[in-house]
């Protein structure tokens, strides 16, 4: 045989991979072709072979058996066998095992045999803190707290947010936007983590409260001032032509920041003045703080 550019030797035989992309299996007196083409890596244990084409197909196979085509992510790294085993690596370091499972040697935090690649490493991750007050118009990043345990054989130890699924379970307390969260408005959310591989979920909860009234200094409208009515209510009456008025809203610290339109629009510097529409009867606005 010319061009060999690998060979992975087993019990008894060897695998001996072309420049053309064949495989050729001999035992010292006999070779054989094997029915794959355009093969780019092999790998051999014992009697376990394992292939990987040029479209990254992955065929598995014991000795005097035909290959079969295996279903794997993509893109891959490099293939291997182990003795009862297949592995596959992909570009991203993660690994997906098959085979035998007796003594958890496909890394799967399982003892169950598997008869297809299953990924390798401790599947499960939790979120912190798991509980937390907030308060209306605060802001928590919690992609940076996820704590993982997972198995990568390029030690990539951070992941990103962007490879989880984010829920919340009431958008209208609590946004979140990849593992940002904003306190919209009173109540209690329970936001939901998945992880976009495994399909493992955490859950994290979220309890909003609402702003303190001694944070707020001058609520007018019109220059009328508004009186509180109600827990975390302020009312004003006033007269208008027009149907519109001048609201102000000053805050005690000025690094405040005040939205009437559910955080889309901040004032800086704890003020607030914007026109608003006063119906002929009433208009609730909702101030967050």
């Amino acid at each position: 045989i010319e061009n060999v550019v690998k060979v992975s030797v087993g019990e008894g035989y060897m695998l001996m991979l072309t420049t053309d992309g064949q495989v050729y299996e001999y035992d010292g007196v006999t070779m054989n072709t094997i029915n794959i083409q355009n093969v780019v890596d092999i790998d051999v244990t014992g009697n376990k072979n394992i292939a990987q084409t040029v479209s990254e197909e992955v065929y598995t196979w014991e000795r005097y058996n035909e290959p079969e085509k295996d279903t794997t992510k993509t893109p891959i790294y490099t293939v291997a066998t182990g003795k009862n085993n297949y592995y596959v690596i992909l570009a991203d370091g993660t690994v997906y095992s098959k085979g035998i499972n007796e003594f958890g040697q496909l890394g799967n935090g399982t003892r169950e045999d598997s008869q297809d690649f299953t990924l390798v490493g401790d599947r499960t991750f939790t979120i912190e803190p798991e509980n937390k007050i907030m308060y209306v118009n605060d802001i928590e990043d919690v992609a940076t707290q996820i704590n993982l345990a997972e198995f990568n054989a390029f030690n990539k130890k951070v992941r990103k947010a962007e490879e989880y699924t984010w829920i919340s379970s009431e958008p209208s307390i609590v946004k979140v936007e990849n593992g940002n969260l904003t306190a919209l408005s009173e109540g209690t959310a329970i936001i939901t983590l998945t992880d976009n591989v495994t399909g493992n979920q955490a859950q994290i909860t979220r309890v909003v409260m609402p702003i303190e009234q001694d944070r707020l200094n001058v609520i007018s409208v019109n220059d009328e001032q508004a009186e509180v009515s109600n827990e975390y209510e302020y009312t004003v009456e006033v007269e208008t032509v027009e149907n519109t008025g001048t609201l102000k809203i000053t805050t005690k610290d000025n690094t405040d920041k005040i939205s009437i339109d559910g955080g889309n629009t901040w004032h800086e510097a704890g003020t607030l003045t914007a026109q608003i529409d006063i119906p002929a009867s009433e208009n609730q606005l909702d101030i967050l703080v």
